[in-house]
C-alpha cells in the first residue's frame, strides 16, 4: 500500500446514488469508496482506483459543487 499524503482528507458524499467515502489530497481525489448498504447494513464496500475514473468523477463533483454555489 503507498503511503498517504500527509494533506489527506476524507469526505463523505454521495456518488451515483450511493453513499462513498472520498480521499482527496489538495485538489486531486485519489480514491473512492462506495458503500452498498441494505436495511441499515453495510453489505458490500466498492473502491474506485482506477485514475481515468477518478478523473472523471473529480470533474463531475466540481461540477456539481459549482452548480450548488450558483444556486446559493
Amino acid at each position: 500500500m503507498r503511503k498517504v499524503p500527509a494533506s489527506h482528507t476524507l469526505f463523505i458524499e454521495e456518488v451515483n446514488g450511493t453513499p462513498a467515502l472520498l480521499s482527496w489530497s489538495a485538489s486531486q481525489l485519489n480514491w473512492v469508496l462506495t458503500l452498498d448498504i441494505l436495511d441499515n447494513v453495510i453489505v458490500g464496500l466498492y473502491s474506485i482506483l482506477n485514475p481515468d475514473k477518478l478523473a472523471f468523477l473529480q470533474r463531475q463533483l466540481e461540477e456539481r459543487r459549482g452548480q450548488q454555489e450558483h444556486n446559493t
